[in-house]
């Protein structure tokens, strides 16, 4: 499962350039720092189109017959399933986070958990989107989630898939289905319950509460 990630840490150009992406220029007022992403909201994604990569705004989820939103998919059943499997086999998109989030602890107290590189940066999450729809402004995706890896595996036995640098252009090709990334990889670290309000979204949200600081 991946609801809620975050790209805060990054300028636009320092995305585009990371993932070597063009960028429309009137699309770059659009980006803002973001520390609480939600479904349903808009986010970004890198496209491949005629062996371009571009950076583009984007809503997180697909519509669906029982009038929820898909957010996310298994990569194991995508390219069977009716609502990713042409999306997986002709649209496949990277979803540049610096970081996403997991909860932990009882129903009652939900406490998140913010999962990044070790080493810190941006993140590459393996997604696929569909076009805009007629009369729409952006196209839809979905994050993908495979087997959780060691670090996620205490809280959660879900996770997006992670790409390495060299797996993004095989996997944007089509030639590439990943797995689950690497033990040791990433890192937890408790943040701020206010996370669990969408209405809430600025940097404060990625300091812990003094009672957080023994989750990890």
């Amino acid at each position: 499962m991946c609801g809620r990630i975050s790209l805060g840490e990054s300028s636009v150009a320092d995305v585009a350039a990371f993932f070597g992406a063009r960028i429309e220029p009137d699309h770059v007022p659009l980006y803002r720092p973001r520390y609480n992403i939600a479904p349903s909201q808009r986010h970004w994604i890198v496209q491949r189109e005629l062996g371009e990569r571009r950076l583009v705004p984007a809503t997180w989820g697909f519509p669906s017959t029982t009038g929820r939103f898909l957010v996310n998919g298994r990569i194991e059943s995508a390219r069977s399933r009716p609502a990713f499997r042409e999306a997986f086999a002709r649209r496949r998109c990277i979803v540049p986070a610096d970081g996403f989030y997991e909860w932990t602890g009882p129903a009652r107290d939900r406490r998140p958990l913010r999962f990044t590189r070790r080493e810190g940066g941006l993140i590459a999450l393996a997604g696929v989107y569909e076009p805009a729809e007629e009369g729409g402004r952006y196209p839809r995706f979905v994050v993908l989630t495979t087997a959780a890896n060691e670090e996620v595996a205490p809280v959660h036995d879900r996770m997006p898939v992670v790409l390495t640098e060299d797996e993004i252009e095989p996997w944007l090709a089509g030639e590439f289905t990943p797995g689950p990334v690497a033990d040791g990889t990433l890192v937890a670290s408790p943040v701020s319950r206010r996370l669990n309000s969408v209405e809430n979204d600025d940097p404060s949200l990625l300091k812990p509460d003094p009672d957080q600081l023994r989750l990890v």
